[in-house]
């Protein structure tokens, strides 16, 4: 990597987002850039995309062209897991739910929630279009505990001997840092909106 950019930018929901912009010739994958943030950063200064540009784009100053890279340069970078398209019926509408609520065109059945852009805000809004269309309640833990359409759908399905085999130890243990770095948002705005430390 040879430079980066961090911007703001609204989201699907209206809800205010960081999206990091990245230039270099390795490409890298969200969520190594997340793990490597999140150990120098802040949780609430770590952003939930990354795109990778070949260049930046510059003004007449030689300045960074914000406004070009927010217009949609560069590629998206996805997870490091493959691509893996649903297999049913449920699977395909959790796939629709979830790009909604991410904001992405392409959602594989093995992605990481959080690793795509999730956040508290964003899993309370998947738990409630999830929810609706299952037509039950669903709360709100079960996207800490299945944060993949696979595991979810297996959950919901009542197939869960599969996805209980599915988290292993490493991928909790990695599961409960993201969990914790959501935790620590949702008390820094807290405290942000209440005046208190």
């Amino acid at each position: 990597m040879t430079g980066s950019v961090v911007l703001v930018r609204a989201g699907a929901g209206g809800e205010k987002e960081l999206v990091g912009y990245v230039r270099g010739n390795t490409l890298f994958s969200s969520s190594e850039l997340m793990t490597y943030m999140g150990t120098r950063l802040p949780a609430y200064m770590v952003p939930g995309y990354y795109i990778q540009v070949e260049d930046w784009p510059l003004t007449s100053n030689g300045k960074i062209d914000r406004r070009r890279l927010e217009l949609g340069m560069g590629e998206t970078l996805g997870t490091a897991v493959a691509y893996e398209a649903p297999q049913d019926e449920l699977e395909e509408r959790m796939v629709r739910i979830w790009q909604e609520v991410l904001d992405r065109e392409k959602v594989g059945v093995r992605d990481n929630f959080f690793e795509l852009g999730g956040n508290s805000i964003r899993a309370v809004r998947l738990i409630d279009l999830t929810g609706q269309f299952l037509q039950r309640t669903l709360p709100l833990m079960t996207v800490f505990k299945y944060p993949t359409i696979r595991d979810m759908s297996a959950y919901f399905s009542g197939n869960t001997g599969e996805t209980e085999n599915l988290l292993s130890e490493e991928y909790l243990s990695a599961s409960a840092g993201i969990m914790e770095n959501t935790l620590d948002i949702l008390q820094t705005n807290y405290h942000a909106a209440n005046g208190s430390k």
